[in-house]
């Protein structure tokens, strides 16, 4: 008896039938038709429980049906016109593939926090009926980082390091031990691979005789930096403190040096800067943010109007990307505009929208 494992595209002969399945799994056994048959009676079973018993007429010979993965025989016999039976072919195996699993948890390009398992620690996928093994595969840079069989639709991901992986799953059927096949385990069509990064701070503990492994989470909460913004009319020099209380926000406080250009005289003055930043990808001080500010404190350096004023003074919003490296130091670039209230203590810019850019330095920690 000749077993073939039946995948997408694949055509296989047996008995000489022709069996071969399409995407979907949909699978299709044709003959060659006899001049003595008036009509063909087709069997498919699986497990030895019959599943399909149907009489096709003789200008067929095709048939056609969805067969979810597992293992089937089938037989076919002739009947002519008056109805007479003529003997089953022999009963032959063929053996259909699991599809590709639906990749779930991450979502494609997203970044993972294995620190906190609110964030995403694990992979899951959608889970296939019969399947009772999975074969997990992430690669960072192409090169293989992670390769294991888990028997559910998901798997930890605490033992990898910060960086981008991707990774997909392939699943694999148990081959009954009456099927006849040099190999036990019949693997599937597998998923197509899905990237993600992982930056949160996180280290390894030590291993004790390799049996025990796993991450201290230590994410980086604080970021202090320093920078400049430039606008049409000012210079502003700052250092700024911030504390992330979760993934996706930051609080913080600025304190700059502003001075006037193009502008006579020149004015100078010292300030506090109020602000709030949301992440868009759930890293603090990572990739794109919006960071909005209130100017709540100015003390003016000009001799001709010295003058404090402790009230809001001015809107900034600002469009910032962040680059954070794995030790802790990262560099923002950003674009903003800031709205100046009308004010009479201060010369110190003009009143109304100025637009502005941003270049910071910082170290998280």
């Amino acid at each position: 008896m000749r077993t073939r494992i039946l995948k997408e595209k694949w055509f296989a002969l047996v008995l000489g039938l022709l069996t071969f399945p399409v995407f979907g799994f949909q699978v299709s056994i044709s003959w060659k038709t006899s001049p003595e048959a008036a009509q063909y009676e087709l069997e498919i079973s699986h497990e030895g429980r019959r599943i399909a018993q149907e009489m096709i007429p003789s200008i067929k010979n095709q048939w056609s049906g969805d067969l979810p993965a597992g293992s089937y025989a089938y037989r076919l016999r002739g009947l002519d016109a008056a109805g007479r039976e003529g003997a089953w072919g022999s009963r032959k195996t063929f053996l259909v593939a699991p599809p590709a699993p639906e990749l779930l948890e991450p979502p494609d390009q997203s970044v993972v926090m294995p620190s906190s398992s609110s964030d995403g620690t694990t992979l899951k996928w959608e889970s296939i009926k019969d399947v009772k093994k999975y074969l997990v595969e992430v690669r960072r840079d192409g090169k293989e980082t992670l390769r294991k069989l888990v028997p559910t639709a998901e798997t930890d991901l605490s033992s990898l390091e910060n960086g981008k992986y991707e990774w997909r799953i392939t699943p694999l059927w148990q081959l009954p031990a009456d099927i006849g096949t040099e190999r036990n385990v019949l693997q599937g069509k597998p998923s197509q691979y899905r990237k993600f990064a992982i930056e949160s701070g996180t280290r390894k503990v030590a291993s004790v005789d390799g049996q025990l492994e796993g991450t201290i989470a230590n994410p980086r909460r604080v970021n202090v930096s320093a920078g400049i913004h430039l606008g049409t009319s000012f210079m502003l020099p700052m250092l700024q403190i911030q504390y992330a209380p979760s993934n996706r926000f930051s609080f913080g406080l600025i304190g700059y040096y502003v001075t006037t250009v193009g502008l006579s005289p020149k004015n100078t003055a010292m300030g506090g800067l109020l602000t709030a930043s949301y992440y868009l990808n759930q890293a603090p001080f990572s990739g794109f943010s919006l960071q909005q500010g209130v100017g709540v404190l100015s003390l003016s350096l000009d001799d001709e109007s010295s003058s404090v004023s402790v009230r809001p003074l001015f809107l900034a919003t600002t469009v910032n990307w962040q680059k954070n490296f794995a030790s802790g130091w990262n560099f923002l670039i950003g674009l903003g505009a800031q709205y100046v209230f009308p004010h009479g203590e201060s010369r110190i810019t003009h009143s109304g929208l100025l637009p502005y850019s941003a270049l910071q330095v910082g170290f998280a920690f």
